[in-house]
């Protein structure tokens, strides 16, 4: 990720991220803020949730805890508050 972002744009990286991690049935989906990651959402299993955890650490040189993966219900927007408060408490355009 080079400079900083706005949420807008980390958003929309997120979503990118995101949908190319999931199976291809499930990405023409539209990824609202409030949708989970787990089981009652998006479906992703503990595995997938640290590879993709993985991806997100390495775009946006931003750590994501283990913790993390505990949070329910843990959301998009979830991951973008977690990234938007770990960049200079970026948190709205």
């Amino acid at each position: 990720m080079a400079g900083l972002k706005n949420r807008s744009e980390i958003v929309n990286d997120v979503d990118r991220l995101i949908k190319g991690r999931l199976p291809s049935s499930l990405r023409g989906i539209e990824l609202t803020e409030d949708i989970c990651l787990l089981d009652e959402g998006l479906g992703l299993d503990s595995v997938a949730l640290i590879e993709l955890f993985l991806v997100l650490e390495d775009y946006f040189h931003v750590p994501f805890p283990v913790e993390l993966m505990e949070k329910d219900p843990l959301t998009v927007g979830g991951i973008v508050d977690h990234i938007c408060s770990i960049k200079n408490g970026l948190t709205d355009d």
